[in-house]
């Protein structure tokens, strides 16, 4: 008001104030890039100091390091103190400059201290967001909670995986872990592919994952068979004629939801040659194969819950393969701690082929429980940082509005207004 009223014109009050707005902001920028650095140095150090020993290797192969701060960082930050400015300094800066100089020089109260309509709806915004977060971080915990808690259907605490990618030394690791004292019993499987199974009492169809696996594979890994028997050691590839079928799909295609016995037509899609990593998806690029008579011989128990695995996720058809069939990963029961398995296999294995991916079921299961705790502790310190934010926010409306209804608060008092009614007053 002095300003204005010796001359300065609203151009000049207004770029004083985007001046030192623009000063508050390229200070926060700076702040926040050096507490970004932070987070990031000690998000990464977290990640490489707490992922299971099993996904180290990877990680180490993905190379994990903070990107170094560079001329783009600069201009990202600069025109994001500009941008700050401009969004948030403008209106200010107008409406400062909008006053009746008598009453400005007399130093009263010169406009409405009620906040407007912009100032409620972004502190109801910064709440709001501040509030989500934070259940964010609850839903992640329930999440992470109920997956450490619940058994994922199959075996996880003695069990081994192996990732074969040369097939050409199948035969040798087969006779490397046959003669190994620390492998009980080797199972394989195959990925899964998509098709097509339809019956004929009654008549119906419905599409179904299909995946092959050996006669050991139940067994391995847990897997109940509810009726009917798994696959013999004679019966060693789909052509044998029998399937075995998850209890989901026996409860659709048969009312009493027992299939044994019962004859099906399978119409299969059979993956293009490729490593075992191959997922679903990528059927849609497959050839079609000729449908199977087959006659289903068992049915087994549903999996409880998808632990990230895909034996622990798979509802569907069962056919029959031996060990020696390409394009299967190997499942291993092995004796004693299956991560000091895991070392002494990966030791043998790679002096076969470097290539090698040897990996423990239940650390394979723990990583969702571990992803699902990164989330957590994420939108925590997230929704911690909005919470502070969103309450120094309003604290500093609360005084900025209080500060403004001084006269009325002292009218009020005079007139025999106690404290915790001006405090009622403020609080509502």
């Amino acid at each position: 008001g002095v300003r204005l009223s010796l001359g300065a014109s609203r151009r000049r009050i207004v770029r004083q104030l985007l001046t030192e707005s623009f000063l508050l902001a390229l200070a926060a920028a700076a702040c926040g890039l050096a507490i970004s650095r932070l987070i990031v140095n000690g998000l990464l150090y977290a990640i490489l100091n707490t992922i299971p020993a099993d996904f180290a290797q990877l990680v180490s192969l993905l190379n994990l390091a903070a990107p170094a701060s560079d001329w783009r960082v600069l201009v990202f930050l600069i025109a994001g103190a500009i941008v700050s400015t401009m969004f948030f300094g403008v209106a200010p800066a107008l409406q400062a400059t909008r006053l009746d100089l008598v009453r400005a020089m007399r130093g009263e109260v010169t406009r409405d201290a009620r906040p407007g309509h912009a100032r409620r709806v972004l502190i109801a915004l910064q709440v709001g967001a501040s509030t989500l977060l934070l259940i964010c971080a609850v839903i992640f915990l329930r999440g992470a909670v109920a997956a450490a808690s619940q058994f994922p259907g199959i075996r996880t605490s003695d069990t081994v995986r192996v990732s074969i990618e040369a097939e050409s030394g199948r035969a040798k690791v087969l006779q490397t872990l046959a003669a190994d004292p620390l492998v009980l019993s080797v199972s394989a499987a195959s990925p899964i592919t998509r098709g097509t199974v339809e019956t004929f009492a009654p008549p119906g169809s419905m599409p179904v994952d299909e995946m092959t696996v050996s006669s050991g594979y139940f067994d391995v890994l847990g897997i109940d068979v509810v009726s009917g028997r798994g696959f013999t050691q004679a019966e060693r590839t789909p052509e044998a004629g029998v399937a075995v079928v998850s209890e989901s799909v026996a409860r659709q295609l048969w009312p009493n939801g027992d299939g044994v016995g019962q004859v099906v037509r399978l119409e299969a899609l059979h993956l293009a040659p490729g490593p075992p990593s191959v997922s679903p998806a990528d059927a849609r690029s497959a050839k079609a194969e000729p449908s199977r008579t087959l006659t289903v011989v068992g049915v087994v128990r549903d999996p409880l819950r998808d632990a990230g695995i895909s034996a622990a996720s798979f509802r569907g058809v069962y056919l029959p393969i031996g060990l020696e069939s390409a394009r299967t990963r190997l499942y291993l029961r092995v004796r004693g701690n299956p991560e000091q398995a895991r070392q002494a296999l990966l030791e043998r294995l790679t002096g076969l082929d470097p290539a090698f991916g040897v990996m423990t079921l239940r650390a394979m299961a723990g990583m969702q429980t571990y992803l699902l705790q990164i989330g957590f502790w994420v939108a925590t310190v997230l929704g911690g940082v909005a919470l502070v934010l969103t309450v120094s926010g309003l604290f500093s409306v609360l005084s900025y509005l209080v500060e403004q209804q001084a006269q009325e608060i002292g009218v009020r008092m005079a007139l025999g207004a106690a404290t915790r009614h001006v405090a009622g007053l403020v609080l509502s």
